[in-house]
């Protein structure tokens, strides 16, 4: 993937688009835009085996919207990252195939993590109090609109979506607490 990403910013650089001062920023953001791509594509693929196919783009767009805000654990390597991200929705699409949850249960689930979230969440920002209190306020808009999606679904009785949505919250909760629990075993 790095080796596409500088061959797209050479060119956008030879065609003059960018300047050489921001020939690293691109690079990167074209590598983590072809690595998203691929990861996205599988699991929709995946989605489509499985018949799962709106729930699939609701995890995806559950997951984008509240783990970029959130924090969590980050894998070292991309091959890591994309097997982790795959197996992760492939168990949220088998869930959501097989599973027969309450609808009151998972609402429950739902409060218990957007509490958990809400009081928990953040990514990283290096300690720049600015940051912190950017990220807080955007990850919290997401939470109420997440909240207010699993009850309208609930009222609905979507099983099948409330369940890929609790699960993507469960997940992005995990991902925090094992981030934390990391960070704290690390640094000492």
């Amino acid at each position: 993937m790095e080796k596409i990403a500088k061959k797209l910013t050479q060119y956008i650089l030879r065609e003059q688009v960018i300047c050489e001062d921001d020939f690293e920023v691109y690079k990167y953001e074209f590598q983590i835009a072809l690595e998203s791509s691929v990861c996205i594509a599988i699991c929709l693929i995946i989605a489509i085996w499985t018949q799962l196919f709106i729930e699939g783009l609701l995890f995806w767009v559950f997951f984008f919207n509240i783990r970029s805000y959130s924090g969590g654990i980050h894998m070292k390597t991309y091959g890591k990252c994309l097997a982790s991200s795959c197996i992760v929705f492939f168990l949220g699409i088998f869930i959501t195939r097989y599973g027969n949850f309450n609808l009151n249960l998972l609402i429950l689930i739902d409060i218990v993590v957007i509490y958990i979230l809400w009081g928990y969440g953040q990514a990283q920002n290096n300690g720049d109090k600015k940051a912190e209190i950017y990220f807080r306020e955007k990850l919290r808009k997401r939470l109420v609109i997440a909240g207010i999606g699993v009850m309208i679904l609930r009222g609905l009785e979507l099983k099948s979506y409330l369940e890929i949505c609790t699960y993507v919250l469960f997940i992005v909760c995990g991902s925090l607490v094992i981030g934390e629990a990391k960070k704290r075993f690390v640094s000492r």
